[in-house]
């Protein structure tokens, strides 16, 4: 039965994502390309981890925090304003991963 709770975590992150895409194509968000690609970096690494080490369902969460941030980034592609900048974030959070 708790299997199922990720599922519906899993589709409302989803349906979350959407309605940003939905607003980064229509213009209405301009995404930092450089964000988007750290943020999916680590839990794709992770996801990619876990499966290698037999983990099931429960990494759908974990895979569902990079798969969003793919999903903008390639959104992002379809808006004019997005842009490719490095801030002081990207770096701090690219220094921790690594």
């Amino acid at each position: 039965m708790l299997k199922y709770i990720v599922f519906i975590g899993a589709a409302v992150h989803l349906f979350g994502v959407a309605l940003y895409i939905k607003d980064t194509i229509r213009g209405d968000a301009k995404p930092n390309r450089v964000t988007w690609l750290v943020w999916m970096i680590a839990p794709m690494i992770a996801t990619a981890a876990a499966i290698s080490d037999g983990v099931g369902w429960a990494v759908l969460p974990v895979f569902m925090a990079g798969f969003g941030p793919l999903l903008v980034l390639i959104a992002s592609f379809l808006n004019p304003e997005s842009y490719w900048e490095l801030k002081r974030t990207d770096y701090l959070f690219l220094y921790c991963l690594f």
